[in-house]
């Protein structure tokens, strides 16, 4: 989680006005993982589909704020 909190603000100074960026991840909480692997699949199934399809909207910010499943 500390380098997307790191870089994003110094890829926004650079980043042309016309291309687009987001954050596609899971929300920051303390640990790495799901802890379950039927939902650990399911998570990164989401963020591998979201990355891939232009299709799907992104936002700068998580969709989920810390702590919440």
């Amino acid at each position: 989680m500390g380098p997307r909190a790191h870089m994003f603000p110094r890829l926004m100074q650079i980043m042309p006005d016309r291309m687009g960026f987001g954050y596609i991840g899971r929300p920051e909480r303390a640990s790495p993982g799901e802890g379950y692997p039927a939902a650990h699949i399911a998570e990164q199934s989401r963020i591998v589909t979201t990355a891939i399809d232009p299709g799907v909207p992104i936002s700068q910010y998580p969709r989920k704020t810390p702590g919440q499943r």
